[in-house]
């Protein structure tokens, strides 16, 4: 009776550690950025972009439906990223567009900065359905926990 209990519990709390992964969609990636954005999880002051910048900021080449975008004035690396892509191709795409963001970005720091770096290599980058999140924090899991909170179930 005890290995049957156990292993339930064992159960259950994979089942927990997963959240976003059961998960189809984020609820609303407005509210998500903005979440992002008012989480005191920052070594900086962090600035809305305008959406012709984020193309630019973020490196992109792949269409998306909906971006919201923050970053610092560059004395730091912190930034967000939230975009939503029309489908599952383009989804997968901005995320390997963000993952090349990653690199590059990590070696623009590596020239004057270098303590930045570990920050960036660490940053959360996480895809739930047709939503890509980059977020370089001084607080990887509080961001992932936000993320986590606006799936839908």
């Amino acid at each position: 009776m005890k290995r049957i209990f156990s292993a339930l519990l064992c159960l259950l709390l994979l089942l927990s550690l997963a959240a976003c992964g059961t998960a189809k969609e984020i609820a609303d990636p407005a509210a998500l950025a903005e979440a992002l954005y008012a989480a005191e999880i920052y070594s900086t002051d962090l600035y809305p972009l305008d959406s012709s910048l984020v193309d630019v900021m973020f490196e992109l080449d792949k269409p998306y439906t909906a971006a919201y975008g923050y970053a610092t004035a560059g004395d730091a690396a912190d930034e967000i990223a939230v975009l939503v892509a029309a489908d599952d191709t383009d989804a997968q795409d901005l995320l390997t567009n963000l993952e090349a963001h990653r690199v590059a970005f990590s070696q623009l720091y590596s020239t004057y900065n270098a303590g930045q770096c570990p920050r960036i290599d660490g940053a959360l980058l996480m895809r739930v359905g047709n939503v890509v999140v980059w977020c370089v924090s001084d607080d990887t899991d509080a961001a992932k926990a936000l993320v986590e909170s606006h799936c839908e179930k």
